[in-house]
């Protein structure tokens, strides 16, 4: 079978609690991690779980066919059975009841926490059946399991490193204030490429002109020396 890595994960961070949504102008096959992600031991590591919330979508490109012992296949889905050996607070979900991709098409899964807990690194596991044809004929479902990913997770109580911290006005139009008391940090507006339009220190507090900023929805992320958070910013 083609190496099924090829077919799968495009990755991009989407900050929230709500059902992940395909990004549809995906349009290489391949593995793309979240801003926030790296390489390490062989290994590749989403975004550390490092806040007291964690959810980082998984954007999915299918291809539409394979080589199943030599012999040409037409893929007809591919389903997301599992996704296991991750912290015991967090869950996935998929945009679909079933985690069902068509061949060729966009699908997404979220991985996600409305409470971290605990710390440690994990190895997580992504367990795909692939549904094929081969000259119009189906064949049983041939079964693959990703394993290079993984995940750290630290508790490390963010709510004293970012006490008082404010952002406003969200939706924000033309300016964005924010407030962090008695702390200096690192801000950036990320949209939902990857692509940073933004970053800057700020010291207790500051304001930032967006005027020049396309309207839609962003990730901002402000860094206390290691410490993150990160949230949802819509600009109307």
């Amino acid at each position: 079978m083609k190496n099924l890595l090829i077919f799968l994960f495009t990755f991009s961070a989407y900050l929230g609690f709500a059902q992940c949504v395909p990004d549809q102008s995906i349009t290489q096959e391949g593995i793309f991690l979240p801003p926030g992600s790296y390489s390490e031991n062989g290994m590749e590591f989403m975004p550390d779980a490092n806040s007291t919330t964690y959810s980082e979508v998984i954007q999915v490109l299918a291809t539409d066919d394979t080589t199943i012992q030599g012999i040409y296949a037409q893929i007809d889905s591919f389903v997301i059975v599992d996704v296991y050996d991750f912290p015991g607070s967090f869950m996935y979900d998929c945009n679909t009841p079933t985690c069902q991709i068509p061949g060729g098409d966009h699908g997404c899964i979220r991985l996600y926490s409305n409470q971290v807990t605990g710390s440690g690194t994990y190895n997580f596991k992504v367990v795909i059946d692939v549904y094929a044809n081969v000259s119009g004929q189906s064949i049983p479902p041939q079964r693959d399991t990703l394993d290079n990913y993984g995940i750290k997770v630290g508790t490390i109580g963010l709510e004293e490193v970012f006490e008082g911290f404010e952002i406003y006005p969200i939706p924000a139009k033309e300016v964005l204030n924010l407030k962090l008391p008695d702390q200096s940090a690192e801000f950036s507006i990320i949209d939902l490429q990857g692509k940073t339009h933004l970053k800057a220190e700020i010291e207790n507090e500051r304001s930032f002109d967006l005027s020049h900023m396309p309207k839609g929805l962003y990730l901002y992320q402000l860094r206390v020396n290691e410490e993150v958070i990160r949230g949802k910013l819509l600009i109307e």
